[in-house]
């Protein structure tokens, strides 16, 4: 065998490829498309990125990212402000809403007492619980209440609002007769249901305390007669 022969015969090395290189960034868990390392969501799909990705430290975004990511500030500084413009415009308006006594509906609704349609701003948006009523529904349920804390008179199958009216609202509500006697009302229950409170036995008087017992005695305020408190008369005074 010759020397060319053998040479002939021998296999030639394959070349060795190295592998390419990985592209940096993070693999989309739902289209699996690469995204530069920065990238908040996919390119492709619009999916988060995963929550356990790590920027590569020494990683510069090209020019392209940097364009992205200075868009991406600006439109977060700009939704920042208009939030801030939204807090303020409800701030003033919640300031307006204090000022005034009452709080009108600012739509149509329909009175859950006397069913009727009440356009806006002829209702009354009650500020406990937030319930709209017509104006002269809550004025008849203020008169004809029989305590002192008027509830608010939602109802339904399943649920009654446990909320009360505002001293400032019923005062609004109702005509000033009107809450004269309310005031009346409510003093006559809070002396029957307050202990040791004693009415003067003046006829037609009004006037009444709350005793001690060591105390013998009450002079009326109101019609200056001298009550008793043992025999729970009233006695005269008599002129020298």
């Amino acid at each position: 065998m010759q020397i060319g022969d053998i040479f002939s015969h021998q296999t030639t090395p394959a070349t060795t490829s190295l592998p390419s290189p990985v592209p940096a960034g993070w693999s989309c868990p739902k289209c699996t498309f690469i995204n530069k390392p920065t990238r908040p969501g996919c390119e492709m799909c619009s999916t988060d990125r995963p929550p356990d990705y790590v920027i590569p430290g020494g990683y510069e975004p090209d020019e392209m990212e940097l364009w992205r990511m200075q868009q991406e500030q600006e439109g977060m500084l700009q939704y920042q402000q208009t939030l801030e413009a939204e807090r303020l415009q409800n701030f003033q308006q919640l300031l307006q809403l204090e000022q005034e006594v009452l709080v009108p509906n600012q739509e149509g609704m329909e009175c859950r007492i006397c069913y009727q349609h009440v356009p806006p701003g002829q209702g009354v948006l009650l500020r406990e619980c937030l319930h709209n009523f017509c104006r002269d529904c809550l004025r008849q349920v203020i008169n004809y209440s029989e305590e002192p804390a008027v509830s608010c008179p939602y109802r339904d199958d399943s649920y009654a609002c446990s909320s009360h009216l505002q001293e400032r609202e019923i005062r609004a509500l109702v005509s000033p007769e009107e809450y004269r006697l309310f005031l009346e009302r409510s003093l006559v229950l809070a002396e029957r249901r307050t202990q040791n409170s004693f009415h003067c036995k003046t006829p037609d008087c009004r006037g009444w305390c709350i005793y001690e017992d060591s105390v013998n005695e009450f002079r009326c305020p109101i019609c200056q007669a001298l009550n008793c408190l043992l025999c729970k008369v009233s006695h005269k005074i008599t002129e020298l």
